[in-house]
């Protein structure tokens, strides 16, 4: 599979564009990834506990039926992923987080749009 990523630089990261009338939390996640099919695969796989569809290079969550209503998407990026999410998105972030540390490691996450600045 190939994917087409983008490199956000902080004047991009800060003039994202905000869907509806409540705006969503969004992170920048950093992870070591040199497999972009293994990605692919993990993020699919979350479809068993949320409603997911996909674009390219972009991934779409919501609540299963009769659960508390979330969104959350996902964009691929170079070194990991932008993430939007609003609603009662806790309990699927958790187990998106714990999915992507148990696969990828160490994430470097950064807060509505800045970057993560790597330690490493």
């Amino acid at each position: 599979m190939k994917l087409s990523l983008v490199v956000p630089t902080q004047t991009e990261s800060s003039n994202r564009i905000v869907r509806g009338s409540v705006s969503p939390m969004w992170q920048i996640i950093l992870f070591d990834c040199d497999n972009y099919e293994d990605l692919d695969s993990l993020l699919r796989g979350l479809s068993s506990i949320a409603t997911f569809r996909d674009g390219t290079a972009f991934y779409f969550y919501s609540q299963l039926p009769g659960e508390p209503e979330f969104e959350l998407d996902c964009e691929l990026i170079q070194g990991g992923l932008i993430t939007s999410r609003k609603g009662e998105y806790f309990s699927f972030f958790g187990h998106f987080i714990d999915a992507l540390t148990s696969r990828f490691g160490t994430l470097e996450i950064g807060r509505n749009g800045t970057l993560p600045i790597s330690n490493l």
